[in-house]
C-alpha cells in the first residue's frame, strides 16, 4: 500500500481561524486508512508548544488560494 500525503512535515500551510487567515508548519502526518477511503490529518506547531490537528481538506498552500475556498 502506498500513502499519498498533499503536504510533507516542514510545509507551511494556511487554514482559517476564526474567520483569520493563519499559516504554520505542518510537525506530524497522520494516516487514517478506511475500507473505502484514506484520510490523512496534519498537526500544525503553534508557537507554544500547542499542536492543532486539521485535515487535509481544510489546509491550502498559499493564503490566496485559503481566501478563494471561502
Amino acid at each position: 500500500m502506498t500513502i499519498e500525503t498533499k503536504y510533507n512535515i516542514g510545509d507551511e500551510v494556511w487554514f482559517q481561524d476564526n474567520g483569520q487567515p493563519l499559516n504554520r508548519e505542518i510537525v506530524i502526518i497522520e494516516p487514517h486508512i478506511c475500507k473505502d477511503r484514506q484520510l490523512i490529518k496534519y498537526y500544525l506547531d503553534f508557537d507554544d508548544g500547542w499542536l492543532a490537528d486539521f485535515y487535509e481538506q481544510d489546509l491550502f498552500p498559499t493564503k490566496e488560494e485559503l481566501l478563494k475556498s471561502l
